[in-house]
Protein backbone atom coordinates (compact mmCIF):
# COMPACT_ATOMS: atom_id res chain seq x y z
CA UNK A 1 0.00 0.00 0.00
CA UNK A 2 2.70 2.07 0.95
CA UNK A 3 4.14 1.71 -2.72
CA UNK A 4 1.87 1.17 -4.70
CA UNK A 5 -0.96 3.83 -3.22
CA UNK A 6 0.90 6.79 -4.72
CA UNK A 7 1.87 5.32 -8.18
CA UNK A 8 -1.57 4.08 -8.95
CA UNK A 9 -2.92 8.05 -8.26
CA UNK A 10 -0.55 9.14 -10.12
CA UNK A 11 -0.52 7.07 -12.98
CA UNK A 12 -4.32 6.00 -13.30
CA UNK A 13 -6.65 8.04 -11.15
CA UNK A 14 -5.77 11.71 -11.22
CA UNK A 15 -4.76 12.14 -15.66
CA UNK A 16 -8.55 10.94 -15.79
CA UNK A 17 -10.24 12.38 -13.48
CA UNK A 18 -8.17 16.14 -14.69
CA UNK A 19 -9.12 14.74 -18.30
CA UNK A 20 -12.88 14.03 -17.88
CA UNK A 21 -13.93 17.16 -15.55
CA UNK A 22 -14.83 20.26 -17.53
CA UNK A 23 -13.24 22.81 -14.97
CA UNK A 24 -10.01 22.45 -12.87
CA UNK A 25 -11.85 23.05 -9.96
CA UNK A 26 -14.09 20.21 -10.13
CA UNK A 27 -11.29 18.40 -10.77
CA UNK A 28 -9.49 19.50 -8.24
CA UNK A 29 -11.77 18.93 -5.30
CA UNK A 30 -12.29 14.81 -6.82
CA UNK A 31 -8.73 14.46 -6.75
CA UNK A 32 -8.39 16.21 -3.73
CA UNK A 33 -10.80 13.53 -2.22
CA UNK A 34 -9.23 10.57 -3.59
CA UNK A 35 -6.16 12.28 -2.14
CA UNK A 36 -7.32 11.77 1.62
CA UNK A 37 -8.37 8.24 0.69
CA UNK A 38 -4.94 7.57 -0.31
CA UNK A 39 -3.36 9.43 2.60
CA UNK A 40 -4.96 7.47 5.01
CA UNK A 41 -4.19 4.42 3.38
CA UNK A 42 -0.72 5.36 3.40
CA UNK A 43 -0.26 6.33 6.68
CA UNK A 44 -1.87 2.90 8.03
CA UNK A 45 0.34 0.90 5.88
CA UNK A 46 3.47 2.90 7.38
CA UNK A 47 2.26 1.99 11.07
CA UNK A 48 2.12 -1.48 9.62
CA UNK A 49 5.49 -1.09 8.08
CA UNK A 50 7.14 0.38 11.17
CA UNK A 51 5.80 -2.43 13.36
CA UNK A 52 6.68 -5.01 11.23
CA UNK A 53 10.09 -3.81 10.70
CA UNK A 54 10.91 -3.21 14.31
CA UNK A 55 10.12 -6.65 14.95
CA UNK A 56 11.95 -8.43 11.93
CA UNK A 57 14.74 -6.09 12.42
CA UNK A 58 15.92 -5.38 15.76
CA UNK A 59 17.87 -2.01 16.12
CA UNK A 60 20.77 -3.07 18.27
CA UNK A 61 22.08 -5.31 15.62
CA UNK A 62 23.61 -3.06 13.09
CA UNK A 63 23.43 0.19 11.32
CA UNK A 64 21.62 -1.28 8.48
CA UNK A 65 19.00 -2.65 11.01
CA UNK A 66 18.50 0.69 12.32
CA UNK A 67 17.91 2.38 9.26
CA UNK A 68 15.16 0.04 8.24
CA UNK A 69 13.34 0.51 11.05
CA UNK A 70 13.01 4.07 11.04
CA UNK A 71 12.38 4.72 7.72
CA UNK A 72 8.99 4.14 7.64
CA UNK A 73 8.63 7.22 10.65
CA UNK A 74 10.03 9.58 7.42
CA UNK A 75 6.87 8.20 4.74
CA UNK A 76 4.81 8.50 7.83
CA UNK A 77 5.36 12.19 8.72
CA UNK A 78 5.68 12.65 4.99
CA UNK A 79 1.94 11.67 4.17
CA UNK A 80 0.92 13.65 7.55
CA UNK A 81 2.74 16.60 6.25
CA UNK A 82 0.33 16.23 2.59
CA UNK A 83 -2.80 15.28 4.59
CA UNK A 84 -2.84 17.70 7.53
CA UNK A 85 -0.41 20.33 6.27
CA UNK A 86 -0.71 21.49 2.53
CA UNK A 87 -4.09 20.05 1.47
CA UNK A 88 -5.83 22.23 4.02
CA UNK A 89 -4.04 24.98 2.49
CA UNK A 90 -4.74 24.24 -0.87
CA UNK A 91 -8.61 23.55 -0.20
CA UNK A 92 -8.73 27.03 1.60
CA UNK A 93 -6.82 28.76 -2.13
CA UNK A 94 -9.44 26.41 -4.31
CA UNK A 95 -11.82 27.72 -2.70
CA UNK A 96 -11.32 31.22 -2.47
CA UNK A 97 -9.21 32.25 -5.63
CA UNK A 98 -8.76 36.04 -4.99
CA UNK A 99 -6.65 35.81 -2.29
CA UNK A 100 -4.26 34.05 -4.86
CA UNK A 101 -5.45 35.50 -8.20
CA UNK A 102 -1.56 34.63 -9.88
CA UNK A 103 -2.24 30.86 -8.15
CA UNK A 104 1.69 31.43 -7.11
CA UNK A 105 0.85 30.41 -3.80
CA UNK A 106 -1.36 27.52 -4.79
CA UNK A 107 1.62 26.49 -7.76
CA UNK A 108 4.35 26.22 -4.52
CA UNK A 109 2.18 24.27 -2.08
CA UNK A 110 1.55 21.73 -5.12
CA UNK A 111 4.55 21.47 -5.21
CA UNK A 112 5.30 20.71 -1.71
CA UNK A 113 2.36 18.35 -2.23
CA UNK A 114 4.04 16.69 -4.76
CA UNK A 115 7.53 16.40 -3.33
CA UNK A 116 6.36 15.01 0.26
CA UNK A 117 4.01 12.78 -2.01
CA UNK A 118 7.57 12.01 -3.74
CA UNK A 119 9.23 11.40 -0.14
CA UNK A 120 6.94 8.69 0.93
CA UNK A 121 7.15 6.96 -2.45
CA UNK A 122 11.03 6.74 -1.79
CA UNK A 123 10.45 5.85 1.54
CA UNK A 124 8.44 2.90 0.64
CA UNK A 125 10.78 2.09 -2.21
CA UNK A 126 13.47 1.69 0.00
CA UNK A 127 12.20 -0.09 2.10
CA UNK A 128 11.27 -2.70 -0.28
CA UNK A 129 14.37 -3.09 -1.39
CA UNK A 130 15.84 -3.00 2.07
CA UNK A 131 13.88 -5.87 3.21
CA UNK A 132 14.76 -7.70 -0.10
CA UNK A 133 18.24 -7.23 0.55
CA UNK A 134 17.94 -7.99 4.04
CA UNK A 135 16.11 -11.34 3.65
CA UNK A 136 18.58 -12.44 0.67
CA UNK A 137 21.36 -12.83 2.94
CA UNK A 138 22.07 -15.39 4.87
CA UNK A 139 21.69 -14.98 8.89
CA UNK A 140 24.99 -15.30 9.89
CA UNK A 141 26.18 -12.33 7.53
CA UNK A 142 23.22 -9.67 8.69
Amino acid sequence: MAFGAPLVFAVSVAPPILRSLPDRAAAGAAIAAVLRSVCLAMEAAFVVLLLTTRSLFPVRRSKGNALLSRVPVLGFVSVLAVSFVVMPVLERLRAHPEADPSRTLFARYHALSTLFFAIAFLAALFLLTGTAAREDRPADQQ
